[in-house]
């Protein structure tokens, strides 16, 4: 019935009841076992040779204990023959056949529950002294210690915790939910190699689930409960369902709850702890709650108090039917330790010295538009990834406010005006970008005022540019850029780039002088096998042809194939960028680049082989600064030589 194997130690068998001791259901492939101490059914025996299972009618359970190991090979082919019998047989009972039972189906008391679940990374889940009463259409759970992960790692402790399921037009939803007391930590140490545990519950889940590796946020098949059936098990069944204009994770959370649903946490305390130091950010006391009201809208408030002083409030009503909500959110001095725990793809460094404040406020104007106006503010950030820089990033400012509207039906965000500041320069941002499983669309124009030439460069983090920060202009820079493009026809993809450059090079590093290229020197070019090749080059030596001198196919012939707008362009090439974007979203990863000849010079004169973002952000500064100080012809002298 279930796709297990069972061994009964004891069997004792009535006219009326049946009492199993000693039961234990293993996986037929391994990594499950559970163990039942004592098991007792209410049957007719005479009844179950005319109906099997339909017979049955109260089950009692105590001491059961539950063991997945997701570490073992078996594992999942275990779980998914359960999920398959389970399948089958709600198939059989949608259709009108098997049993039929009693209304409100069979009961259930399950006592002193004790589960465990490993993965590879070692124990994930601990549940103790847990209990499941269902009784016609409700069904109660209790646990009173559930433990998320490891004490000396990151975990989630709960207890106790009570739960209540109700089953409406043959559907379990959440009735009520209770949490009294509990603690969220992250434990930060840079000696242990545990992966972070939202990423192995993430994985768990699609084992359990028997979900496909995800490729993207879309990719994740939205489901909705179907008819409940008498299965053992009490948990509703999920299968695909068909998109609607709610966000699919919108219609997955709330299509679990009754209409009139309510959940409250209390006394739960958010941390994130340095072990190298024994640092401790943290929320302390957060209260939530859920209240349905009856009518598709549901109220959500919360509210907390940060180590820093600051605060966390939420006032939120939504509908999910319609992807609408209403209310306010309000963020002061969050920890940005506190975040990295939920966000473990962003590559976070020492989170705990940066901050993180919002305020949000949203009105539904009607069922297909919410206004949305606010801003955020993220102070002392820290980045670490080799694909960003081969060092730390750190002491990185940027706020953000503006107002606009979404709109659910088409899933589209419009943006009415937003300004983005980092530092002293600020861009003023407007249009809108639109996102569904088939496709997504972006209509974006921003515009940089005249800004002075130093505020615009130092909007670059120092650890990005390193020593070209010592760069000094005088004058200002504006621009305006418009992007259009749609996935639906990437080719009509339009990109304008339009820049009002009076900015004059006061100073400059001493390493970056082009005079030295105008007399002998030596260029040492590290090969991507590592081997080092060095050369005396420069006017004058035997490894050098003045321009003049160089054959005039040669030119032509590099300048057509390299960089055909060479001779138009300032070092940058905005046609070259839109080709390029349009070919990597065409192919779904990073194919070409856009560098021009200048900027190929650029980075052979003066950077290294790595491919990271700082480096390009150096790449980028560099060709500025050659196309400033030299001519087309003195430019291309230097790349051909």
């Amino acid at each position: 019935r279930l796709g297990m194997v069972a061994t009964i130690g004891e069997l004792d068998l009535s006219m009326s009841r049946a009492e199993l001791r000693g039961v234990e259901l293993r996986g037929l492939e391994g990594g499950l076992t559970v163990r039942i101490e004592k098991l007792t059914a209410d049957v007719n025996a005479l009844a179950a040779l005319f109906k099997g299972a339909g017979a049955v009618g109260a089950v009692r359970a105590r001491a059961v204990d539950v063991d997945l190991d997701l570490a073992d090979a078996g594992a999942a082919g275990s779980l998914s023959s359960i999920r398959n019998r389970l399948a089958r047989r709600s198939s059989v009972k949608s259709d009108g056949g098997g049993t039929s039972p009693s209304r409100g189906g069979r009961a259930y008391d399950v006592s002193a529950i004790e589960v465990d679940v490993a993965d590879a990374s070692g124990p994930m889940l601990s549940v103790r002294d847990a209990a499941l009463v269902k009784e016609g259409d409700r069904v109660t759970y209790f646990a009173e210690e559930t433990l998320l992960g490891e004490l000396d790692h990151d975990h989630v402790r709960a207890g106790p915790l009570e739960v209540t399921l109700e089953r409406s037009d043959r559907v379990w939803v959440l009735d009520s939910f209770e949490l009294a007391g509990g603690r969220v930590r992250s434990m930060r140490d840079a000696d242990t190699e545990q992966e972070a545990l939202a990423l192995r519950v993430r994985a768990a889940l699609r084992t359990v689930r028997g979900s496909p590796e995800p490729t993207d946020a879309t990719d994740e098949p939205a489901t909705e409960p179907v008819a409940a059936t008498d299965e053992p098990s009490t948990e509703p069944v999920f299968v695909p369902a068909e998109p609607t204009a709610a966000p699919a994770s919108s219609r997955r959370l709330f299509s679990r709850l009754a209409p009139d649903a309510e959940v409250k946490v209390r006394g739960v305390d958010l941390e994130s702890r340095t072990t190298e130091d024994g640092r401790i950010e943290r929320i302390r006391g957060l209260d939530v709650s859920l209240n349905g009201r009856g009518d598709g809208w549901f109220r959500i408030e919360a509210d907390g108090e940060t180590t820093r002083g600051g605060v966390l409030t939420v006032d939120m009503s939504v509908h999910p039917d319609d992807a609408r909500a209403e209310g306010s959110i309000g963020l002061r001095r969050l920890s940005l330790a506190l975040i990295a725990p939920f966000v473990p793809e962003v590559p976070f460094y020492e989170p705990e010295v940066g901050s993180f404040s919002a305020e949000l406020e949203l009105v539904a104007e009607s069922t297909d538009r919410i206004a949305i106006e606010g801003g955020f503010r993220i102070e002392e950030l820290g980045l670490f990834d080799e694909r960003i820089a081969a060092d730390p990033i750190e002491h990185v400012g940027v706020a953000a406010r503006g107002k606009g509207a979404w709109h659910p039906n088409e899933r589209r965000l419009e943006i009415e005006l937003a300004t983005v500041r980092m530092n002293d320069a600020q861009m003023m941002l407007e249009g809108e970008v639109e996102r569904t499983p088939e496709h997504y669309r972006v209509d974006l124009t921003a515009k940089l005022p005249p800004t002075d030439c130093n505020d615009v460069v130092s909007a670059i983090p120092r650890d990005v540019l390193r020593s070209l920060s010592r760069f000094r202009w005088v004058g200002n820079w504006s621009a305006l850029t418009h992007l259009s493009l749609d996935s639906r026809d990437l080719q009509a993809t339009e990109l304008s780039i339009r820049v009002r450059n009076l900015c004059e090079f006061t100073a400059a590093p001493k390493w970056v002088a082009v005079e030295r290229f105008q007399e002998p020197f030596r260029h040492r070019v590290v090969e991507p096998d590592e081997t080092v090749f060095q050369m005396r080059t420069g006017p004058t030596t035997d490894n050098w042809v003045a321009f003049e001198e160089i054959s005039p196919f040669v030119v032509p012939a590099v300048i057509s194939h390299e960089d055909g707008g060479f001779f138009d362009h300032g070092g940058f090439a905005p046609w070259a960028i839109r080709d390029a974007l349009v070919r990597n979203l065409e192919e779904g990863r990073y194919v070409v680049g856009a560098s021009t000849i200048s900027m190929q010079l650029a980075k052979n004169l003066y950077l290294k082989r790595e491919k990271t973002i700082a480096r390009k952000a150096q790449e980028v500064l560099l060709t500025w600064w050659l196309e400033s100080q030299l001519t087309k012809e003195q430019i291309l002298e230097l790349y051909l030589n």
